[in-house]
């Protein structure tokens, strides 16, 4: 129903026995408020729109009241006003989320699908704000998706997120009003997580009132579980859980929600469950049972809160609909590239073996890169199975029990036109013994100089094993 208070038009959501509540039809950056009826029912009054005049007017006016009462009136009566709103022509299985959402008074949302988050995360934001159920958005995502979001939003649902960051934050200096909180200034923001879980960052975003939060990549915010290896991190988890107790609608996005861990799975959920209200927190939804590291998932109650879909059940729904998949069909082909001479004599990797008394393998590897290019080269070698097959085809190329080989070298391996003034000095026995000790070596990863220089100080003159060089 339509009313009229205070000069406005309005929205009638709800009637109390001494309260009425209404959302503003005027401007479309204003929230529910609550009338007082014993001071305010003498003022408001269900607003009536008559009947046409018997003449015909001016057309261009007539235009413009139509186009106007459309807008005004979509409010309240477009089943989905995110589609008027936006330029997106979505598929069926992409307004699922948003059907879900209408269904919930908090929506609380796992979005697990590996394709078009943004979209239907964006949906479901546009849908709230027009239904005025949420007015301030705070999108947290991994940094180097933080632009996406914000073109994505900005370009689909013309909803414009600021990205704030330690360098943004100083170019807003004109913008803000002095003394002003970024993050309370602008309603709707988009940030890194791992910039946002700051001490110094995260008490300002916390004091804020966020209606709707999306976390991307959530499963990196999930709680790391008893031995477990992967992105999971504990300051991303206790920021992400106290943002989730405090926001009313909480969308959680991710290609990945399950780490093969129950706990750190049951982690997001318990999120989506969270209410915080005074001192005092709840579970209503009762999606987890049971203690943190062996929880209880109730999977009935769960699926109501989740939307997973894999690019194979897209896939066979195009199928299904006789529509042409818009997914490239995958030819997988190896092929070899043989590095240049610069690429082979580049020294990308530093290492150093150390001796280990009594101990099965003699040897414990450590790596470090020495330059940017080198990270997909030492995260491969710190795979056993990597760096064993490495070994292997070494001794291959050595002739290693070969019957019938070459002496010391030969043009198979070692000896090139180009060494011929050091021929009289190789020798391929020389290193046998050494790479078959190589054989089952575990390799220690150090991610920085000041790690790699404290194992090489701790090394002393005795732990280096002389026939391996410190660097390669």
């Amino acid at each position: 129903m339509i009313v009229q208070a205070r000069g406005h038009l309005w929205r009638l959501d709800s009637v109390s026995a001494d309260t009425v509540t209404e959302t503003s039809l005027d401007n479309p950056e204003a929230k529910a408020r609550t009338f007082f009826l014993p001071f305010e029912a003498a003022g408001i009054s269900i607003k009536q729109m008559g009947l046409p005049p018997a003449q015909a007017g001016d057309s261009v006016v007539h235009d413009l009241f139509l186009r106007a009462t459309r807008m005004t009136m979509m409010h309240g009566t477009a089943p989905l006003a995110s589609l008027q709103r936006s330029r997106v022509i979505p598929t069926n299985y992409q307004l699922v989320p948003v059907m879900m959402a209408l269904d919930m008074p908090r929506v609380r949302l796992l979005i697990a699908v590996s394709l078009g988050k943004p979209i239907e995360a964006g949906l479901i934001t546009l849908e709230l704000l027009a239904r005025k159920q949420a007015g301030r958005v705070l999108v947290l995502t991994p940094a180097n998706l933080r632009e996406q979001w914000r073109d994505a939003f900005d370009h689909f649902f013309h909803v414009p997120l600021e990205l704030l960051s330690t360098s943004e934050i100083r170019k807003l200096g004109r913008r803000l009003p002095p003394g002003a909180n970024p993050w309370g200034h602008f309603p709707y923001v988009v940030a890194s997580i791992d910039y946002a879980k700051h001490d110094t960052v995260k008490n300002l975003i916390l004091h804020q009132n966020w209606d709707l939060v999306i976390v991307d990549e959530a499963h990196g915010s999930a709680a790391p579980a008893l031995g477990a290896r992967g992105a999971a991190d504990k300051e991303r988890y206790d920021f992400v859980q106290r943002l989730a107790r405090q926001c009313q609608h909480l969308i959680l996005a991710t290609a990945t929600p399950h780490n093969g861990y129950s706990a750190s799975f049951a982690s997001l959920l318990r999120m989506l469950d969270e209410t915080q209200e005074g001192n005092r927190i709840s579970y209503p939804l009762g999606l987890v049972d049971g203690d943190v590291n062996e929880p209880i998932i109730r999977r009935q109650r769960a699926k109501r809160h989740i939307v997973q879909r894999r690019r194979k059940d897209v896939q066979d729904w195009f199928k299904r609909e006789h529509k042409r998949s818009p997914f490239p069909k995958r030819n997988s082909k190896e092929v070899l590239i043989e590095p240049s001479k610069p690429e082979l004599e580049a020294d990308e990797i530093s290492g150093f073996l150390l001796k280990q008394a009594g101990a099965q393998v003699p040897y414990r590897g450590v790596l470090h890169k020495t330059s940017e290019g080198a990270l997909g080269a030492l995260s491969s070698l710190t795979k056993p199975e990597v760096f064993g097959r490495l070994v292997r085809r070494t001794l291959e190329l050595l002739h290693d029990g070969q019957e019938g080989a070459c002496d010391k070298a030969c043009y198979e391996y070692l000896l090139t036109y180009e060494n011929q003034w050091v021929h009289g000095s190789l020798d391929r026995t020389l290193i046998m013994p050494l790479l078959h000790e190589l054989t089952g070596v575990m390799w220690e990863q150090v991610s920085s100089n000041d790690h790699f220089d404290r194992h090489a100080g701790a090394l002393g003159s005795g732990g280096r094993d002389d026939r391996t060089p410190q660097a390669w």
